[in-house]
C-alpha cells in the first residue's frame, strides 16, 4: 500500500471513531426523521362539545440517545386554535395520572408513559413518576420499540363556532437543533350526535366471535339507527369470517353504547394471518364516523410438515423410447396457501448420462391441495444389465405463515430402481495369470453375488491355485487380505472397477483365469481419494495413454501425481509419474483385464473414463 493510501485509511478510521464517540455520547440523535415522530386521534369524526383523544409517539433508535428540548401539539386548520407545549422534563405532579395543562380554548390533560426508556450517562432533572433521569445528554432507547408515548385528551369549546374540518402535528425539536413533525391527523367536528366503533385488533381464530361497540354521543332518550358491514381484507368472508351489510339500534332507554358481533371461522388450514375490516356506513339520527375498525384473525393451527409418500419406487426400463416415473410429495394437511420446495434427483448405480434423464426445480402444492407429483424421465435400452438405482430428494420447504417460514420435511429421500427387462447375456473374457502376484481387475460385470471365494473356486476349476486376493482400502491406504489359509472374508463381494492383487501358485491350464459375467456396455464410475488408489478402467468408448488418462482426471477435478502398472513377468511396477513421464504414450489397457495403483493428490468422485 502506498503512502497516500495509508494516509487516507487512517483519516476515515479517525472518522468512524470520531462518529462512534458521537453516537455513545448522544451529540447524534437516534430521533433522525419525520417517521419517528407520529400523531393519531381515536376518531375522526366528534360531536360538538365532545372529547378528542390524540396519542402522540416519539420513537427512539435502539441503543442511541435523544436530548428533546420541546415537545408541540398544534392546530394546523380547523376553527378552535389549539397549540400547546407537552412536558419534556416535567417537575411537580408524577406523570401517573392524567394532568391538566392550560390552552386558549377549551379543557386540555395529558398523560406520559415511557417504553423501553432509561436514563442517559449524565445526572440531571429527574422526571416525576419515574426512575428515569433526562440528564445533559438526554434519554436512551434500550429495546427495539422504545417509544414516548402522549396522550393528550383536548375539549373544545361546547359552541357552534368549533364545528368543522381540523389537522393536527405533534412537533419535536431537539437540542441539537433538529426540528421534526408527524404527518397530519385529520378530524372534524360536527352538530348533533356522533356513532363511532370501536373493536379488537386482534382475534384468535378459536373465538366464535369478535365483538365491537358502538357508541354514540352525547346520550340521549332518543335512538340513533346506525348501518354496518364487513370489509374484505386478506381475510375473505364466508371463508374466513362471516360477511355482515345491516343495521341495528344504539342510544335505546339513553344508553350510551351497543354491542355488534362478527362470527369467526374455525378451519383447520394452516395459514397466514388475516385481516378484515368492519365499518359504519349510515346512522338516522346522527352522524357516524366512518374509520374502520381492522381485525387480525390469529391463526390456531399447526404447521403443515412435508415428506416424500415413499422412501422406494421402481419403474420398468423399457427397450426404447422414454417413460416417466411420478413420485407423490402429500404434506399432513391442506395449507391455506402454496407450499413450495426444492427437488432435485442423484446418482445411484444409475447414471443420468444414460439410465435417466436429471430433474431439478422447484416443486408447488397449491393452497388446499395435500399433495404434487414429482416426474423423471427414464430412458429404455436393450443392454442386458443389473438392476440399477438413483434418488429424488427434496430439501428447502417453505410455508405458510410468511413466504420465508420454513416447515419441516419428514422424508426426503426416495430411493428410485431401474429394473431391467432386457434378456441378461453373458461373456467370458480371458485374463492373463503368470505365477506370482498378478494385479487384475474384473472385466466383466459380476453384480455383487461374487465372493472371494468364488474367485479362488474359479481359479481351481480351471486347474489353477490361488493363496492369497489382495484389495486395497483407500481410505485407510491399506490391503484388505484374504488368504486359503485363513479365509474369514470369504464372502465379501468383488466390485467390477477395482484392482485386485490374485497371488496364484499354480496357473490355470489355458494361462488364463477365464471370468465370466454381463458385457460392459458403458464406462463404470470410479471414485479417487487423496493417496493411493487400487483401480481398473473398464471402458467401452475410450482409448488412454498415461498422460491422456492423467489429463482425463485432472478434467473431471482430480490431480494425479503418478499411475503404477504391474509386470507379472517381473514381479515389479512399471512407474509413470508426472515429473518423470518418460511412457506417456504407453497405453493403459481399458478392457478392464489389468489394475493400475493411481496415487492422486486431489481425489475425484464418479469419474467415468
Amino acid at each position: 500500500m502506498d503512502k497516500k493510501s495509508l494516509v487516507y485509511s487512517a483519516v476515515l478510521l479517525l472518522g468512524l471513531v470520531f462518529v462512534s464517540v458521537l453516537l455513545n455520547k448522544g451529540i447524534i440523535q437516534g430521533v433522525h426523521s419525520n417517521s419517528h415522530v407520529k400523531l393519531t386521534t381515536n376518531q375522526s369524526l366528534y360531536p360538538e362539545g365532545g372529547e378528542i383523544t390524540f396519542t402522540g409517539e416519539i420513537e427512539f433508535a435502539l441503543n442511541e440517545r435523544v436530548d428533546i428540548k420541546e415537545v408541540r401539539l398544534k392546530n394546523l386548520t380547523g376553527p378552535t386554535p389549539l397549540d400547546v407545549g407537552l412536558p419534556v422534563e416535567p417537575t411537580g405532579t408524577p406523570f401517573v395520572t392524567f394532568v391538566p395543562i392550560p390552552v386558549a380554548s377549551g379543557t386540555l390533560l395529558v398523560n406520559v408513559a415511557f417504553a423501553g426508556i432509561t436514563s442517559g450517562s449524565s445526572t440531571g432533572t429527574t422526571i416525576p413518576g419515574t426512575n428515569l433521569t433526562n440528564g445533559s445528554d438526554g434519554l436512551k432507547g434500550v429495546t427495539a420499540t422504545s417509544k414516548i408515548i402522549y396522550t393528550v385528551k383536548w375539549t373544545p369549546p361546547n359552541t357552534s363556532a368549533a364545528i368543522g374540518n381540523y389537522s393536527a402535528k405533534l412537533f419535536v425539536a431537539l437540542k441539537n437543533g433538529t426540528k421534526l413533525e408527524s404527518s397530519a391527523a385529520a378530524y372534524g367536528i360536527v352538530t348533533g350526535r356522533v356513532v363511532s366503533i370501536v373493536g379488537p385488533s386482534d382475534v384468535n381464530e378459536a373465538s366464535s366471535t369478535a365483538t365491537y361497540t358502538v357508541t354514540v354521543s352525547p346520550t340521549s332518550t332518543e335512538s340513533v339507527i346506525f348501518g354496518y358491514k364487513t370489509v374484505n381484507g386478506t381475510a375473505i368472508g364466508a371463508q374466513d369470517f362471516t360477511s355482515a351489510s345491516t343495521t341495528s339500534i344504539v342510544g335505546t332507554g339513553g344508553d350510551a353504547a351497543t354491542t355488534i358481533t362478527v362470527a369467526i371461522t374455525n378451519d383447520t388450514l394452516d395459514e397466514s394471518d388475516e385481516s378484515f375490516s368492519v365499518i359504519l356506513t349510515s346512522a338516522v339520527g346522527g352522524s357516524f364516523d366512518p374509520r374502520a375498525v381492522q381485525t387480525r384473525i390469529i391463526d390456531n393451527d399447526a404447521a403443515v410438515t412435508v415428506t416424500l409418500a415413499s422412501s422406494t419406487a421402481s419403474i420398468v426400463e423399457g427397450d426404447s423410447g422414454t417413460a416417466t416415473i411420478s413420485v407423490p410429495v402429500t404434506l399432513s394437511a391442506a395449507a391455506g396457501r402454496d407450499v413450495t420446495l426444492s427437488y432435485a434427483t442423484s446418482d445411484g448405480t444409475a447414471s443420468s448420462s444414460s439410465d435417466y434423464v436429471a430433474a431439478s426445480g422447484t416443486l408447488t402444492i397449491a393452497a388446499g391441495d395435500t399433495s404434487a407429483q414429482i416426474s423423471v424421465v427414464i430412458n429404455g435400452d436393450t443392454d442386458a444389465e443389473t438392476n440399477e438405482t438413483f434418488s429424488i430428494n427434496i430439501s428447502n420447504a417453505f410455508a405458510p405463515k410468511t413466504a420465508t417460514d420454513t416447515i419441516a420435511i419428514i422424508a426426503s429421500t426416495t430411493v428410485v430402481t431401474i429394473t431391467d427387462d432386457d434378456t441378461v447375456t453373458t461373456v467370458t473374457v480371458d485374463v492373463p495369470i503368470s505365477l506370482g502376484f498378478n494385479l487384475v481387475g474384473i472385466p466383466v460385470d459380476v453384480g455383487t453375488t461374487t465372493k472371494y471365494a468364488d474367485i479362488a473356486a474359479q481359479f481351481a476349476a480351471q486347474g489353477g491355485v490361488v493363496t492369497q486376493i489382495l484389495a486395497w482400502t483407500g481410505s485407510s491406504q491399506a490391503f484388505d487380505p484374504w488368504s486359503a489359509s485363513q479365509p474369514t472374508n470369504n464372502n465379501d463381494p468383488v466390485v467390477t472397477g477395482q484392482g485386485y492383487f490374485i497371488q496364484v501358485t499354480t496357473v490355470p491350464t489355458s494361462g488364463f483365469w477365464q471370468v465370466t459375467g454381463a458385457p460392459i456396455n458403458s464406462s463404470v464410475a470410479l471414485n479417487l481419494v487423496n493417496g493411493f488408489n487400487l483401480i481398473s478402467i473398464p471402458s467401452s468408448t475410450s482409448n488412454y495413454t498415461y498422460s491422456t488418462l492423467s489429463d482425463a482426471i485432472s478434467s473431471a477435478g482430480g490431480v494425479v501425481t503418478q499411475i503404477l502398472a504391474w509386470t507379472a513377468s517381473s514381479q515389479a511396477f512399471d512407474p509413470w509419474s508426472a515429473s518423470q513421464p518418460t511412457n506417456n504414450n504407453d497405453p493403459v489397457d481399458t478392457t478392464g483385464k489389468a489394475g493400475y495403483f493411481i496415487q492422486a493428490t486431489t481425489g475425484v468422485t464418479n469419474f467415468k473414463p
